[in-house]
């Protein structure tokens, strides 16, 4: 097993989520899944998830735990807003992205502490977007969407790098064969 092929298994994952995230909506008839605003960690529609196909349910479900799943923060497709709201689906393709990326970015740049660096970089603005919206109780799609994307890309360079730390660890320990 290598840090490449779990990167892969992961990337697999999330691939797969964010496609279902963007199918779900079209998976049951137009306009379906409205005013789903709730509290997040707490399941707050589990009358609806049981009632429509798996697929949907299930993703709409986890949103429904994940997420506060307000209308007005959602991207709206087939009439039905998403299973999670713009951030956090933002961060799950910027995830998937970023995954994507470690394909092009040297393992040895990775490994060197500046990697933190371009990692909060990429993280810190989502937390100010936050804050800011959340102090003047405004929303702002777009800045959100591009800080989740950020938020993700910086998520998925974590895990590149912790990843290779992880294996660089085990190979040091490795006892040298004869």
């Amino acid at each position: 097993m290598t840090p490449e092929s779990v990167r892969n298994v992961i990337l697999l994952i999330f691939a797969f989520i964010v496609a279902v995230l963007f199918i779900s909506p079209f998976l049951e008839p137009s306009g379906a899944f409205r005013m789903l605003d709730g509290s997040t960690g707490v399941m707050d529609h589990s009358d609806i998830w049981g009632s429509i196909n798996p697929l949907s349910g299930s993703v709409y479900a986890l949103g429904d735990v994940l997420c506060h799943q307000m209308e007005s923060r959602s991207i709206m497709l087939n009439g039905s807003q998403m299973a999670f709201c713009v951030r956090d689906t933002c961060t799950l393709i910027g995830m998937t992205v970023g995954l994507i990326a470690t394909f092009f970015i040297l393992k040895d740049l990775v490994r060197k502490n500046v990697t933190w660096l371009m990692i909060a970089i990429l993280a810190i603005p989502t937390f100010i977007d936050w804050g800011v919206q959340h102090i003047f109780e405004m929303n702002v799609m777009i800045t959100t969407a591009v800080t989740g994307l950020m938020l993700g890309f910086a998520i998925a360079m974590t895990l590149w790098k912790l990843l290779l730390k992880m294996f660089d660890e085990i190979l040091l320990k490795k006892p040298e064969s004869v």
